[in-house]
């Protein structure tokens, strides 16, 4: 076994009960979090020279946690704003969306079960795991319906609806 072996396993053993903390801590969903915890590693080994001679590599996992942790809100941030605004150019209304608004806006640009699914993961917040057993459906099969509807989502908004300002940073 290299050191470099020796040192991740030694890493990962003294904090993986923490990584996965924090991650369930923020998101609230056993799944995402040991995702989370999982691609926090995989960056660790693929940035494997940064974390070997860093002077704190716990810190640097955390902060790639956190990172992580961030990127995923923005995501389901992302097709909330996106649904308002088209809501609100198409209907020059300022009052706020209610989950049924959100709702009526998915049914316009997709089927019902895509409609389902997305408004259960990003409008009611649902876990994944929650959605799993709501459709009797593996994690990798919902994940696959999510990633699914919201391209077709995008691509029926672009369509119908070509604003610039909606576009993911």
């Amino acid at each position: 076994m290299n050191d470099f072996t020796s040192f991740f396993e030694e890493l990962y053993s003294q904090n993986k009960d923490a990584l996965y903390r924090t991650a369930y801590a923020a998101t609230g969903d056993r799944e995402i979090a040991a995702d989370l915890v999982q691609d926090t590693l995989y960056m660790a080994m693929k940035h494997s020279d940064a974390i070997y001679h860093h002077k704190n590599p716990s810190a640097y996992l955390f902060t790639t946690l956190r990172n992580l942790i961030k990127n995923e809100y923005r995501r389901r941030e992302y097709y909330q704003k996106l649904l308002y605004r088209i809501h609100y150019s198409s209907n020059q209304s300022t009052m706020e969306l209610n989950a049924a608004d959100y709702r009526s806006l998915l049914d316009t640009y997709l089927d019902k079960k895509e409609a389902d699914i997305l408004s259960d993961y990003y409008v009611l917040g649902q876990p994944l795991s929650l959605i799993c057993q709501k459709y009797r459906i593996s994690m990798a099969a919902t994940r696959m319906r999510i990633s699914r509807a919201k391209t077709k989502l995008e691509k029926n908004i672009k369509t119908e609806h070509p604003l610039k300002e909606c576009r993911q940073r």
